[in-house]
Formats: structure tokens, sequence, C-alpha cells
């Protein structure tokens, strides 16, 4: 859970994990057109800089003091696509007993809660089932071959399969802000179906993409099921843009385009007017 300041609470998120500075500090996207200059920093410093991110996030959040299966197991960006915004005095409410928080699986439910696998029985008024889902589509025909062996959607773009005709999916190609996503996603699928791309790769090519972005992913984002590209919003949305032939820099200066939040949608305004390229 990322906190909703860091910095010792001065500085919110957003302005650290979703500037195109701060993704810059993320391991390199799979496509290398869409990196830019200080995407290429070291590994070794990158890994620095999101050492101390981390430390600074245990301490000003109390989550230091809380038992270590409480706190991250790693330190960030690990596990970054799976996070979420933790609530406002969390720790706080945990260390004075107001929450008792437990990691464990669940055994069996009861008429009072639920019952864990060491035993212990836990009373419960409402269960959420945020379990996940699994992503089934029953009524395309056999032929039609969207996941692979190990269950991950294999889609080029995370939008179409490859060789398949007429077919796209708009929210498979998950970010952070995903309703920037989707709307580009939509931008991008029109314009495949109208043949308007600047350029529309072969069945082979599109293949080949998605293998490479799907072994970028199980080794930066494990667990992306093949389509959750987590904390990449601005990378994913260059690429977008880049395959629709539209400039990629949407805040007018550079201090603005690399220092201010870039996942808002009104960046991203006019698309469908747009003519000029990137």
């Amino acid at each position: 859970m990322i906190p909703e300041r860091l910095l010792l609470g001065l500085v919110g998120y957003k302005w650290i994990l979703f500037t195109r500075l701060g993704e810059a500090l993320l391991p390199r996207y799979h496509d290398p057109a869409c990196g830019s200059l200080p995407d290429r920093l070291a590994e070794r410093v990158k890994r620095a800089l999101w050492w101390l991110i981390t430390r600074d996030m245990l301490f000003s959040t109390g989550l230091y003091r809380l038992t270590r299966e409480l706190r991250p197991a790693h330190a960030l960006p690990f596990h970054l696509a799976h996070a979420g915004a933790m609530p406002r005095g969390y720790a706080r409410a945990v260390r004075r007993g107001l929450i008792t928080a437990k990691v464990s699986a669940v055994e069996a439910y009861t008429d009072k809660g639920l019952l864990l696998p060491s035993g212990e029985e836990v009373a419960a008024d409402v269960i959420v089932f945020a379990t996940g889902h699994r992503r089934l589509f029953p009524f395309l025909d056999t032929s039609v071959r969207v996941h692979d062996d190990d269950g991950r959607l294999r889609l080029y773009r995370g939008i179409v399969p490859p060789g398949v005709d007429r077919l796209g999916f708009v929210g498979f190609r998950q970010v952070f802000n995903n309703v920037m996503g989707v709307q580009l996603t939509a931008q991008w699928l029109t314009r495949h179906f109208r043949a308007t791309l600047r350029t529309t790769p072969g069945e082979h090519e599109m293949r080949a993409d998605t293998d490479a972005r799907l072994a970028w992913q199980e080794q930066v984002l494990p667990g992306s099921g093949g389509y959750d590209f987590g904390p990449y919003d601005i990378h994913c949305a260059d690429e977008l843009l880049r395959d629709m032939g539209l400039p990629s820099r949407r805040a007018g200066n550079l201090l603005a385009e690399y220092l201010l939040p870039g996942g808002e949608a009104h960046r991203y305004a006019g698309l469908t007017r747009s003519r000029s390229g990137s």
C-alpha cells in the first residue's frame, strides 16, 4: 500500500510516481522507442533511489513499527503494479489495536465469518471477495486463441490478438490511470480497424512483439497476467500515440513535461482532431 504523501509527508505520491521523471526511474519499458534520456540512468542508480523512497515510505507512514509480515517484503518498485493507496492513519490504527490486521489464506467460510488455516475463526459481518478474476471468453470461437498455456493474455499492444481480424479488447491494457488508458486504447483500436495507424505489422511481427513484451512483464511486473502495465501510464500512452502518428509530448515545455503528473486526461484532449506527427 502506497501512502498518500511521501518525502516525510510533504509531497503527494502522484508527484513522484505519476510523472515522466518518476516513470524514468522504473526499470526500462519494453519498447525502447518510448524511452528518453532519464530512462537511461544506470540500474544501480535507480535501485538506490527507490531504496531511499522505500525507506521514506516506511518512516513517513510508521509502517516500520509494524510486524514484519505487515511491511513490504521488497523495496519499490517491486510489485508496484499491484499497489493501492493506503488509507490515512492505517498504520497508527493498527498500532493502537483499532484494526487487527492478519496476513493469511482462508481455509473455509463459517456461519460466523471465516476460518484460517491456523484454526483461528475470525468473526465478520461483511466479507469482501477481493480475490481477482479469471479472464475467459466462452463466446469466442474455439479457433481464436487469446491466452497462452500459462493463462496470460496474448494481445498485441495489449489490444488485438495476432492473426485475428476485426477483434480487439478495450480495458486489458491496464495502467494506474485506467480511464485514460481505455480512452487511448479506443482511439488506437479505431485507427487499427480503419488501417490508418502509422504502421501495421504483420502477424509474425505482432507475435514476436507480444512475446518480448510478455517476457518483460514477467521480469518487471510479475503476476501481471499479460495485461497489467501498472505504473507505466506515460510510457504506454507514448507507445500508442506513436503508433497513431500523434505527438507524445503534451505539456508545452520540458519542465512541465517531466515534473508535472502526466496521466491526467486533459493532456490528451483533442486527439481526434490532431493531425501533426510526433
